[in-house]
């Protein structure tokens, strides 16, 4: 496709659309231009994230510590979407820059996901913080940016699909009509975000039951909606890999929401908290002498380690002292 291309609807009476994939050429003569796809992401990225920051606080996450999340999620998610596309176009690379420069497009949405999901479960084990409540809150922004990142394909003129004699069939540079498939997954996570938001979060019981519904919601539609593009990644050449994530995602989301709703993942969460208390309260009655033998004596490692280093310090001292007093006798 060239930097300009004509797209119509002609069924409905939309023809000739001149867009231009730059949107601002040779910026401050720097000989880079600023394409209306990285615009449209970035808008739909903002937006989503400030959506989740708003609803931050009934997620328990202050807006500070979802800022944090995305200083390092965003980075991961752009390199696990770049990543996933490498892997999968080996062949089409000749060089180890072709492969890290995306400005020539390249980016798969699945990477991304789980870049970002990876990246949000690692914060979560740091700061001790619910990890499938983040992921809930998480699923709005997803569906947010996927809804309007996908625009993005249509001034590319690119990930549409087989040809159609439907009334909404879309013409590029005087083809046979297509299927506009950016524009059914746009509105297929639309549609996922206002149930998620309106209906999900109202009667959801635990934590992670909304992420279970963007996975199974994005998983069934991509697999369908992939079904119909032309430019899908294949593995052995024959097989679509998003359709088979996406059947993935469908089947992973029935199953843990099965597990949440039983209580599984609480229980699990639960023992694997109480270990880490078990350990913490482990470190008990660790100096000799207690004078209350019912008295409980509890450190961390930090403490213990501290009190091995002094008593360490204190040996030492007692030994110099020991060597001046055996000079003296000896002078």
């Amino acid at each position: 496709m060239g930097m300009t291309n004509t797209i119509s609807f002609n069924k409905l009476g939309i023809f000739d659309l001149e867009i231009n994939r730059v949107a601002i050429d040779n910026i401050f003569g720097t000989g880079i231009d600023i394409y209306w796809y990285a615009i449209i992401i970035t808008f739909g990225m903002i937006l989503a994230i400030s959506f989740c920051m708003w609803q931050s606080k009934k997620f328990g996450f202050t807006s500070d510590e979802l800022l944090d999340v995305c200083l390092w999620g965003v980075p991961c998610a752009l390199i696990g979407a770049r990543l996933y596309f490498v892997i999968f176009m080996l062949d089409h690379f000749d060089s180890l820059w072709d492969m890290i420069n995306f400005r020539n497009g390249g980016l798969a949405i699945y990477g991304g996901i789980i870049a970002a999901f990876i990246v949000g479960l690692v914060y979560c084990k740091i700061k001790k913080k619910n990890a499938l409540a983040l992921f809930d809150l998480a699923s709005f922004g997803f569906f947010i940016g996927q809804s309007i990142g996908r625009w993005g394909n249509f001034v590319n003129a690119e990930a549409y699909g087989s040809v159609t004699d439907l009334p909404w069939g879309m013409s590029i540079n005087g083809a046979e009509a297509v299927h506009p498939t950016f524009i059914y997954e746009s509105l297929w996570n639309l549609i996922g975000f206002l149930i998620a938001f309106i209906v999900i979060k109202r009667v959801k019981k635990e934590h992670g039951e909304i992420f279970c519904f963007y996975m199974g919601w994005y998983g069934l539609g991509r697999a369908f909606i992939e079904g119909l593009r032309q430019d899908s990644l294949k593995v052995l050449g024959v097989f679509r890999i998003s359709q088979i994530l996406g059947l993935v995602f469908f089947v992973g989301a029935i199953v843990l929401f099965v597990l949440i709703r039983k209580g599984v993942i609480r229980k699990l969460t639960e023992k694997i908290v109480q270990k880490q208390v078990d350990k913490q309260n482990s470190y008990t009655n660790v100096f000799e002498g207690s004078e209350d033998e019912d008295s409980v004596i509890t450190v961390n490692e930090s403490d213990l380690f501290m009190a091995s280093l002094e008593a360490h310090r204190g040996r030492n001292r007692e030994d110099e002292e020991n060597v001046d007093e055996n000079n003296e006798e000896n002078k």
